[in-house]
């Protein structure tokens, strides 16, 4: 541990950093990217840097440490968010506790470790009823969240009232358009979304799957906020969410989306009644719940064309995006397209 990563971690928080022995207490779990980045890397992998996990002087976990460069202004706006909200006394059992340190070239984020719980391991073992209660309950901490950084991070409120879907996707849209997708698909898409009437902006944590959720002392724990608030369209984290359970059609695919798909089972049910229970609290219609999710389809099949991103999962929003382009080009509407029913 050198001398500059040592005073960074203790000023986070680690005071054993500064001991003798202090280098023993940190296991390097990531070196994805490093700091500085080692030439040729893509730029999504360098800006990963690198991860640690801190130990007591009887090898117990205490903290854990993300580590990237100082002038990452995504990881800047990241570590500030998570700083502010886990002071909110109304989230203390739902933001880690942390705390951010930087010198002119590195960034240190230090977060409390909470040991065990993660939803992850949890969410393949619950059947259609425990997964469907635990979901319903992930999204209010999640709206909760989404209320306070209103208030604590004023530059996080909406810019407007309203969120009109058309124009909201129109830069997915053409990153799609300049990855080949037809002209006519696309064209369908962006008639569909400017059919739906403007909707109430909410705030979105951005990537709500079970990786990013944690249950510990009995609450849930939201982690990783790199994406917060950069999408405002509701029901987007419900509509990622809902796709990850433990049914017989595995973690990526429930047979949920628009139309009535190929496998009413418990498991479609359960993720149908979780997304209209979601819809009747922001009161939209079955058609604009449609609406909003071919803009969740739109933006994550464009957000993960970037360079490195698995083939794997761009392809599955791609084929299920096209899927509804070509039900719209047969004549369907929104309405019958709805997955709420």
């Amino acid at each position: 541990m050198n001398r500059e990563l040592r005073d960074l971690l203790a000023a986070a928080g680690y005071a054993r950093a500064r001991d003798d022995d202090g280098w023993s207490g940190a296991v390097v779990i990531d070196n994805s990217g490093g700091v500085p980045a080692p030439p040729g890397l893509p730029e999504d992998t360098a800006r990963k840097g690198f991860k640690l996990l801190l130990l007591d002087r009887w090898g117990r976990p205490t903290h854990f440490a993300r580590c990237g460069r100082a002038t990452d202004v995504a990881f800047e706006r990241e570590t500030a968010l998570v700083d502010t909200l886990c002071t909110v006394p109304a989230l203390a059992r739902v933001i880690p506790k942390s705390r951010t340190a930087a010198s002119a070239r590195l960034r240190v984020h230090l977060t409390a470790y909470l040991p065990r719980g993660a939803y992850e391991r949890m969410v393949r073992m619950q059947d259609p009823v425990a997964w469907e209660r635990s979901v319903g309950e992930i999204l209010e901490v999640s709206a909760l969240v989404a209320r306070c950084a209103q208030e604590a991070v004023p530059a996080l409120r909406p810019r407007t009232e309203h969120v009109a879907l058309a124009e909201e996707a129109a830069p997915k849209l053409e990153l799609l358009r300049t990855a080949g997708i037809p002209s006519s698909y696309l064209d369908a898409l962006r008639a569909a979304l400017a059919s739906a009437p403007p909707l109430p902006r909410r705030l979105q944590h951005g990537d709500l799957w079970p990786g990013n959720v944690l249950w510990h002392e009995g609450s849930w724990t939201l982690i990783d906020f790199a994406e917060f608030g950069h999408v405002e369209v509701p029901m987007y984290d419900v509509l990622h969410m809902a796709q990850y359970h433990g049914g017989p059609r595995g973690p990526f695919w429930t047979g949920l989306w628009l139309g009535p798909g190929d496998a009413q089972d418990g498991w479609t049910r359960a993720s149908r009644r979780v997304l209209a229970a979601e819809a009747e609290r922001e009161g939209l219609s079955p058609a604009e719940v449609a609406a909003t999710t071919v803009y969740y389809l739109a933006h994550i099949s464009a957000y993960r064309l970037r360079h490195g991103v698995s083939h794997t999962y761009r392809e599955f929003y791609l084929e299920e995006l096209l899927r509804v382009a070509e039900a719209l080009l047969a004549g369907h509407t929104l309405e019958e397209l709805a997955l709420t029913h």
